[in-house]
């Protein structure tokens, strides 16, 4: 890897995304808000602050398993635990997909506006 911050070093998540079936990731708000727009299932171990919450929203609306506890915390087996029941859901693939089909759909600019 060179030292360049470039696309070939770092390619965007919008680009990576859509072409995996799940992610484990610390919830970071861009990789997070990549993954939903992708419709990938995710695992977010949180490392602190406003990880956690969005750790929470991805247990809330079923996308995915956020921990509650730190990364530091959770241990090989239930992270292993939680992947293999991420293959096995289809109901929260789905819906997954469908939160990504909503989110793209967006007019992003204006509800800023």
């Amino acid at each position: 890897m060179c030292r360049k911050e470039c696309a070939i070093c770092r390619p965007p998540h919008e680009r990576i995304l859509p072409r995996v079936s799940w992610t484990v990731h610390h919830g970071g708000a861009g990789t997070t808000n990549s993954a939903l727009r992708a419709g990938v299932l995710r695992i977010l171990t949180p490392v602190c602050f406003d990880q956690l919450g969005r750790a929470y929203l991805v247990n809330k609306f079923g996308v995915g398993v956020g921990f509650s506890t730190q990364l530091q915390q959770i241990s090989a087996e239930e992270l292993g635990i939680v992947i293999k029941k991420l293959v096995a859901d289809s109901e929260e693939n789905a819906r997954a997909k469908d939160l990504s089909i909503v989110l793209r759909n967006e007019d992003r600019a204006a509800a800023v506006v």
